[in-house]
C-alpha cells in the first residue's frame, strides 16, 4: 500500500522530455491536513500557493508501489495524469503535473503555478485536495468574492429599478412580482402534470420470451430447428419509450427553469442574510448612539491636519523668502538720472490695473498724518521694475524695508462742494520704482502665515488636552439632542 512520503515545491531543468538534468528540492516539506484518520494513505487538504519565486513545480513522493498512474480530476470530468521523473541527485522518484511540454523552452508546464483554486488529485481511489492559493488571498475568500459577485450580477440582472444596466432590446420584468410568480407556480403545476402522464409510444425490438408469447421472426425458426424443445425463443417485443420531442421540450424547459429557481431561492436567502445583516447593524449603531456619552477624537486625523498646516507654513516661508532681495545701489546709466530711496513701509491695498499699492504707514507715519509731515493726502508705490512684474507685494499686510531707484510725481485735485464752492485741495505723491534693490521684512509679521501659526498654537494646545483625556470629551447637550434626531429618522 502506497502512503505520502513528502510533498514539496521543486526546481527542475530537463535535458529532453524524459531526462533530467537538474533537480533542486525545497527545503521545507507542505504538511497535509487531516480529513480522516488514515491520512498518510491519502485524504485531505494541502495548502500551496501560485507563483512560487524558485522552486516552481509541485511534486508529490510516494512510499510504497503505486498501481496506477496519479491524475487531477478537471472539472469537466477528464483526467489530467502526473508524469514520473527521478532526481539525478539521490534517485528519489516524484511526480508533478504534466500541462503540456514546452519543446523550445525545455519544461512541463503546470497550471498550478499560476491557477488559483482547488484541485483534486487522486492516487489509488484516494483522493487528495490541494487549494492553491494567492499570496494576497485564500481559495475561501475567492470563492466568497466569486459568490459575492454571482449574487450582485443577478440582483442587477432582475432589478428593473437599477440605473445601472446594459443595452438590451426590450424591458425585463421584475422577477418577485407576485404576477411572474404566479407564472412559475402555473408552470410547476403544468409540469407535474405532463411527468405524471408523459407522452409514450411502443417501440419494437427482439427478446427472449417464454415459446407460448413468442411472435416469431426468421431468427425464431432457425433457433427451433436447432433446438425443437427449447422453452425460450428470439421473438418480436415492444416495450415503452419515452424519448420523445415533447418529453424532450419539457425535459428542457423544465431543467432551465429549475436552474433559474435554484439561483433566485439562493439570490432571496442571500437577500435575507444582507438586510438581517443591515438591522442587525443599525440596532447595534443605535445602541451604540443610545449609550453614548463621550466623543472620540481620531488622533491620526487630528495629526493629519497638525501635518498639513505645518506643511502650509512652510511653503509660506518659502514663498515670500522669495521675494526679499538685496542689491548694492550702485548707479549706472540705466539709473544715473533717479533717485534712490529707503523706506520703512505698511502695504495697502493694491492698487487698480496696475502693479503697485497704497501706503498705509510710511517710515513711522500713519495714514492719518501724511498731510502733516508730508504735505500728501495718500502715497502710492508703483512698481515698474519688470523683475516684479508679476509680485503682488500688497499681500504682505504689515511691515517691510523697501528700497530703489525712483522717481516721484505730485499731483493736486481741486475739490468743489456741490455748489461749487472751494473746499479743498487733494494732494497725492506718486512713487514709481524702476529699479529695487532692497525688500526685506519679518515673516512674523506676514498676515498670512500668522493667521496659519495662531491656528497651529491653538491646534496643538487643543492636541495636549486630549492626550489627557484619552481622545474622548463628553457629549454637549446640543449634540445629544442631534443624535436622538437621527435615531427618529
Amino acid at each position: 500500500m502506497f502512503k505520502f512520503l513528502e510533498i514539496k515545491y521543486l526546481a527542475i531543468q530537463w535535458a529532453d522530455k524524459e531526462t533530467v538534468f537538474k533537480l533542486e528540492e525545497s527545503n521545507d516539506k507542505l504538511t497535509i491536513q487531516q480529513t480522516d484518520d488514515n491520512v498518510i494513505y491519502g485524504g485531505g487538504t494541502v495548502q500551496t500557493v501560485t507563483y512560487p519565486k524558485v522552486h516552481h513545480y509541485l511534486g508529490f513522493s510516494f512510499e510504497g508501489e503505486v498501481s496506477h498512474t496519479p491524475y487531477f480530476e478537471l472539472s469537466n470530468g477528464k483526467r489530467e495524469y502526473l508524469v514520473c521523473l527521478k532526481s539525478p541527485k539521490n534517485n528519489k522518484t516524484w511526480w508533478i503535473q504534466n500541462s503540456g511540454w514546452d519543446k523550445k523552452n525545455k519544461r512541463y508546464y503546470s497550471e498550478l503555478y499560476r491557477t488559483v483554486g482547488k484541485l483534486s488529485l487522486v492516487v489509488q481511489n484516494r483522493s487528495l485536495e490541494i487549494e492553491n492559493n494567492d499570496l494576497e488571498f485564500t481559495v475561501k475568500e475567492l470563492e466568497h468574492y466569486l459568490s459575492d459577485f454571482k449574487n450582485d450580477l443577478w440582483l442587477l440582472i432582475l432589478d428593473t429599478n437599477n440605473p445601472a444596466k446594459a443595452k438590451i432590446s426590450k424591458e425585463v420584468p421584475n422577477i418577485f412580482q407576485e404576477d411572474v410568480l404566479e407564472v412559475f407556480k402555473n408552470f410547476i403545476d403544468v409540469s407535474i402534470d405532463l411527468i405524471r402522464n408523459p407522452n409514450m409510444f411502443l417501440s419494437e425490438r427482439q427478446n427472449l420470451l417464454p415459446i407460448k408469447k413468442v411472435k416469431p421472426i426468421p431468427r425464431t425458426f432457425r433457433e427451433l430447428i436447432q433446438k425443437p424443445n427449447r422453452k425460450y425463443a428470439t421473438s418480436r417485443d415492444f416495450y415503452e419509450s419515452y424519448n420523445t420531442a415533447e418529453n424532450r421540450y419539457i425535459h428542457y424547459c423544465v431543467s432551465k427553469t429549475l436552474y433559474l429557481l435554484q439561483n433566485l431561492d439562493r439570490l432571496a436567502n442571500n437577500q435575507v442574510k444582507s438586510y438581517q445583516q443591515k438591522i442587525d447593524d443599525t440596532n447595534e449603531w443605535k445602541d451604540e448612539l443610545l449609550n453614548q456619552e463621550v466623543n472620540i477624537i481620531d488622533k491620526d486625523v487630528y495629526q493629519s491636519e497638525i501635518d498639513t498646516i505645518k506643511e502650509q507654513l512652510k511653503n509660506i516661508v518659502v514663498r515670500f523668502e522669495q521675494l526679499k532681495i538685496y542689491i548694492e545701489p550702485n548707479e549706472n546709466p540705466t539709473t544715473r538720472d533717479l533717485s534712490h530711496f529707503d523706506f520703512n513701509i505698511r502695504p495697502g491695498t493694491k492698487l487698480n490695473n496696475e502693479n503697485g499699492f497704497f501706503i498705509n504707514e510710511l517710515n513711522g507715519v500713519g495714514r492719518d498724518k501724511f498731510k502733516e509731515v508730508y504735505g500728501a493726502d495718500t502715497i502710492r508705490f508703483k512698481i515698474h521694475d519688470n523683475a516684479f512684474a508679476s509680485i503682488d507685494l500688497s499681500k504682505i499686510s504689515y511691515y517691510l524695508n523697501f528700497a530703489g531707484f525712483l522717481t516721484q510725481n505730485r499731483s493736486q485735485k481741486p475739490l468743489y462742494d456741490n455748489n461749487g464752492n472751494y473746499v479743498e485741495t487733494k494732494v497725492n505723491d506718486i512713487f514709481i520704482f524702476h529699479k529695487i534693490t532692497w525688500i526685506d521684512f519679518d515673516i512674523n509679521n506676514i498676515y498670512e502665515y500668522t493667521n496659519l501659526a495662531n491656528k497651529l498654537k491653538e491646534i496643538e494646545a487643543r492636541k495636549v488636552e486630549l492626550e489627557e483625556k484619552a481622545w474622548t470629551e463628553p457629549l454637549t447637550y446640543r449634540e445629544k439632542q442631534e443624535l436622538k434626531k437621527k435615531l427618529q429618522y
